[in-house]
């Protein structure tokens, strides 16, 4: 294939531009993360008093088989699309939105060749999160964010790949405009 460039340009280092679209499709992909998991996974609306005339669905007593078992992610795949009672158990009731307000994208960062953007719930701003990810003497534990990094992980892989494709299209499209690449 060959192009007919107008004007004078610089040779832009491919592996920075490749970088810096990687950047910003890890950013794009975290934030949708972000709001993702708040809508599938920080959701119902079930007050304490609910809660007590259902039986205190997230009570351990209800779930013996649970008690011996000591990897979250194990517990994560076997809570995933439980119901008791109707209330869905892979998901974390919201009373007063704390922990989901916690929850926020960290700065994307590149270290070495590898580019990391995280979404967190901040400890500092809901100290009780690790209650209901691990549970208590009282409540089964919920570890929702390894139930969504189990279950979304291919569909974030897929929502990566085609914002990085969009990026760097529209890059291709603006520098072959700017230089008048026909």
């Amino acid at each position: 294939m060959q192009f007919k460039l107008k004007g004078n340009f610089e040779v832009v280092d491919f592996n920075k531009w490749l970088e810096d679209c990687i950047l910003r499709a890890v950013e794009l992909t975290t934030k949708y993360v972000e709001k993702d998991f708040k809508d599938t996974y920080l959701s119902g609306a079930y007050s304490l008093e609910m809660l007590k005339k259902l039986d205190h669905p997230f009570a351990r007593r209800h779930y013996n088989f649970l008690l011996s078992i000591k990897n979250p992610s194990v517990i994560a795949r076997l809570l995933k699309g439980k119901v008791f009672k109707g209330v869905k158990l892979d998901v974390v009731n919201i009373q007063e939105g704390i922990l989901s307000k916690s929850l926020s994208r960290i700065k994307t960062e590149k270290t070495g060749n590898k580019v990391v953007g995280k979404v967190k719930i901040s400890i500092e701003k809901c100290p009780y999160a690790k209650y209901v990810f691990y549970g208590t003497s009282r409540m089964i534990p919920r570890p929702v964010h390894l139930i969504y990094a189990i279950y979304h992980k291919n569909e974030i892989i897929k929502i990566f790949n085609k914002k990085l494709l969009t990026i760097a299209k529209r890059r291709i499209n603006a520098f072959m405009k700017k230089y008048k690449v026909q």
